[in-house]
C-alpha cells in the first residue's frame, strides 16, 4: 500500500506489513509494523493490524522528514483545524473534505 502527499512525499507498507519512506532514489525502513499508511498535511499516520492508530512524530505539515518517534494514538483524537481523519480497516484518508462521510464531533 503506497500513500503519496500533495508534496510528493511517498509512504508505504508491504505484505510483511514493513514501513518504508521514500528517500531520493532509495526507500529508507522505518521501524514499527503497519498494515496501513497515510501521509499528507496532517502527518504521517497509520494503523496496525491490532487496530491501533499511530502518529508519527516530527511529519505535521508534510515536511521531507521521517519523524523523530511514534505516538499511539487513541481511537478518537483531536486535529488540527479543518482537518480531518478518516480511518477504516483498509486505508487512512486526510483531507478537509470527503464527500459521502458526515463529520460526527464527539
Amino acid at each position: 500500500q503506497i500513500s503519496v502527499s500533495n508534496n510528493d512525499h511517498v509512504w508505504g507498507v508491504n505484505s510483511g506489513q514493513n514501513i518504508y519512506r521514500r528517500n531520493g532514489n532509495s526507500w529508507q525502513h522505518i521501524g514499527g509494523k503497519l498494515t496501513v499508511v497515510s501521509v499528507g498535511d496532517a502527518g504521517v499516520w497509520g494503523v496496525n493490524s491490532a487496530g491501533n492508530i499511530y502518529y508519527r512524530v516530527g511529519t505535521y505539515g508534510d515536511p521531507n522528514s521521517a519523524g523523530s518517534s511514534v505516538r499511539k494514538k487513541q481511537k478518537t483524537c483531536t486535529f488540527p483545524l479543518n482537518h480531518v481523519v478518516i480511518i477504516r480497516t483498509h486505508d487512512i484518508s486526510i483531507g478537509t473534505t470527503f464527500s459521502g462521510y458526515k463529520l460526527v464531533e464527539s
